[in-house]
């Protein structure tokens, strides 16, 4: 993918999500170890941002 359909693509992608802060690292030597530890960093803070929200709104937001 080139770099522009990349970026045109992250910007999409974090406007959707309606992200607050975004740091992007540039860096050709990231091993496949460095991009799991980051995914797993970013589903844990996500779990924990929906786990704030009290049972009760989860039952009425999913009903």
């Amino acid at each position: 993918m080139p770099r522009t359909a990349i970026a045109v693509w992250v910007t999409d992608v974090i406007s959707d999500a309606n992200i607050p802060k975004v740091q992007i690292i540039c860096n050709s030597k990231l091993g496949i170890n460095d991009i799991a530890i980051s995914k797993v960093g970013g589903e844990t803070a996500l779990k924990e941002r929906w786990n704030q929200a009290p049972c009760e709104v989860e039952v009425l937001l999913h009903s």
